[in-house]
C-alpha cells in the first residue's frame, strides 16, 4: 500500500492499521456490525471449520479452564465474549470491574486461542504490556512453548505506546 492511499494517521481507508495482522483481502472488511461484516466474520471462521457460535464455546471453556486452573478463579465469572473484527489485532480486553470483555478477531487462528485468552486474561492485572504485565504472563504462562515469543511481542506492543 502507498503512502498515498493510507490516511495521514498511517491506516488504510477501513481505519485498520497498515501494519495489523489482518491478511490482505482486509480490504474486504466492512464496519462493524454490518450485513456484509458478519458474513466475513462466518466465512473466514468456515476456513478453520467452525461456526461463530462453536468458536466463541472453544474459547469460553479456554476462559473457564484457565480462570481455574491459572487464575485460581481470579477474574470474574463469564466473560462477555464477542468475536469481531478487532483493529490490527488477534484480540482485545476491557475490564468493566464486575465483568470482563474480550473481543477475539476472526482472523485467531484456532490453534492460537489458549495463547490469546491466556494473554487477554492477564490485562485483568495490567491493561498495557508493560512489567506488571510480562510478570504475570511469565507466571502464568510458564513452561508454554510461545512464551518468549509473546514477551518479545509486549516489549515491541510497550516501545509503540511511547
Amino acid at each position: 500500500m502507498t503512502q498515498k492511499e493510507k490516511g495521514a494517521d498511517g491506516t488504510t481507508p477501513q481505519g485498520i492499521a497498515s501494519n495489523s495482522i489482518l491478511p490482505a483481502d482486509h480490504s474486504l472488511v466492512k464496519p462493524r456490525g454490518s450485513t456484509d461484516n458478519q458474513r466475513f466474520i462466518e466465512r473466514k471462521l468456515g476456513q478453520y471449520g467452525l461456526t461463530r457460535e462453536q468458536a466463541k464455546k472453544k474459547l469460553l471453556d479456554i476462559f473457564d479452564e484457565l480462570n481455574v486452573n491459572k487464575f485460581k478463579g481470579e477474574l470474574p465469572g463469564k466473560p462477555w465474549l464477542e468475536i469481531d473484527l478487532v483493529d490490527g489485532a488477534r484480540a482485545s480486553f476491557r475490564n468493566c470491574g464486575f465483568r470482563v470483555s474480550i473481543y477475539v478477531s476472526p482472523f485467531c487462528e484456532p490453534e492460537r486461542y489458549r495463547r490469546t485468552m491466556l494473554h487477554e486474561m492477564c490485562h485483568w492485572f495490567d491493561n498495557s504490556h508493560g512489567e506488571a504485565f510480562q510478570a504475570k504472563l511469565k507466571e502464568l504462562a510458564h513452561g508454554e512453548p510461545w512464551l518468549e515469543d509473546e514477551l518479545k511481542q509486549c516489549v515491541k506492543r510497550t516501545r509503540k505506546s511511547f
